[in-house]
């Protein structure tokens, strides 16, 4: 371990410019000032593009005036892909348009991105950026009742798997209910190994044959998805907590 962080340490050198380290001395120290929360756009969205870009194409230069404008170069370590989905159905939030422009970044490249056509979205919007709660999504399907939902339980944890180490953070949710959705049957995607099936695509909500699952008509409704990330996602918790009882619950 201590000859990968060694390796590591001595790429992220290399790849800045030799003023690098002079220009962390040079600049000054800045008093932390509170970042505005962003707003959060909860919605279904129907992909119309994803692209890879390369969140370090334009590092920020660092000035060597000593300057209160003086910035260090950073490097992000994600992989950034730029995305842009037509909203299909408003769940929370402010979300007036159409379409929706934001970024994803991953730290393992496009097998962490949403594979359906259709997903639950949750996005933190500044005036200036919109960028996906990191690893936060889920792809839905359509009810018929028009609505949309996700088939079974995909916090769902084996009892014997569930320990200090893999907690149940959502075991508060109920179970899934009742829903009766357009599309039944689903390819199970290649990334999926053999021996995570079962773990996946639980037999009480799907039937499972070769890499086909049958949902068995029980799942949640994307405003039940929502309320239930809304307090057991990290991602999401901070947006839903009064910094001032924080701050008075700290001291």
């Amino acid at each position: 371990m201590n000859n990968i962080l060694f390796f590591v340490t001595i790429s992220a050198t290399l790849l800045l410019p030799q003023s690098s380290a002079n220009a962390y001395a040079e600049c000054p120290k800045h008093e932390e000032v509170e970042k505005p929360r962003p707003e959060l756009f909860v919605f279904v969205g129907k992909k119309v593009s994803i692209e890879y870009f390369n969140p370090n194409e334009s590092l920020e230069q660092p000035k060597q005036d000593g300057s209160e404008e003086c910035q260090v170069e950073y490097i992000v370590l994600d992989a950034g892909f730029k995305a842009k989905y037509k909203v299909i159905k408003p769940v929370f939030g402010n979300v007036s348009s159409k379409y929706i422009n934001f970024k994803f970044y991953t730290h393992w490249g496009e097998v962490q991105l949403p594979k359906g056509k259709n997903t639950l979205l949750f996005i933190h919007h500044w005036p200036n950026k919109n960028v996906s709660a990191k690893y936060l999504y889920h792809d839905v399907q359509k009810t018929y009742d028009g609505n949309w939902g996700i088939c079974g339980d995909p916090y769902f944890i084996p009892p014997e798997k569930i320990n200090s180490k893999r907690p149940d953070h959502y075991a508060f949710r109920k179970p899934p209910s009742k829903l009766k959705f357009i599309k039944k049957t689903h390819k199970i995607p290649k990334w999926v190994e053999n021996e995570y099936i079962n773990e996946m695509y639980p037999t009480q909500y799907f039937k499972v044959k070769g890499r086909k699952a049958k949902c068995q008509g029980y799942g949640y409704l994307v405003e039940e998805l929502f309320e239930i990330e809304k307090k057991g996602a990290w991602q999401l918790a901070w947006l839903f907590t009064d910094p001032n009882e924080a701050n008075s619950n700290a001291q």
